[in-house]
């Protein structure tokens, strides 16, 4: 399957395709700039999601919020600290990662939730649309 926004980041061999939409790069570079060890972490965390969502709640959690509700799935965040990165499973077969933003000390990061669960609504219904259906 090809699509314009996405790509494929798993060999196959995993519970679930992982997509990554193309924007996280970017947003990747710029929030993780000169963090070398903490790069090579997240990408080693994503990467392990197409084997299975971590259960335990200091891995991987589900964002809570108005903005988060509405969709075929909860909306998640994986939790490579200070990092937190959001992703969804659609269909009980794919994955897509959509954000990252780093977590601030003290902070309930409620205004980043907001925007990665409004990101995940636009993501879905456009890998979705690039994809055809899913199920």
């Amino acid at each position: 399957m090809d699509t314009k926004n996405f790509y494929r980041l798993d060999d196959g061999s995993g519970k679930y395709e992982l997509w990554i939409w193309k924007g996280f790069d970017e947003q990747f570079e710029k929030v993780t700039k000169g963090d070398t060890k903490s790069r090579k972490k997240i990408l080693t965390w994503i990467e392990r999601l197409s084997h299975g969502i971590p259960t335990q709640p200091e891995k991987a959690k589900v964002l809570k919020g108005n903005a988060c509700k509405g969709l075929s799935g909860p909306v998640m965040e994986l939790k490579p600290k200070p990092y937190r990165v959001s992703f969804i499973c659609l269909c009980n077969k794919y994955i897509l990662v959509g954000t990252i933003w780093r977590k601030r000390a003290n902070s309930r990061d409620s205004s980043e939730i907001d925007k990665a669960c409004k990101l995940m609504k636009e993501l879905v219904e456009m890998f979705l649309k690039e994809a055809g259906t899913c199920c």
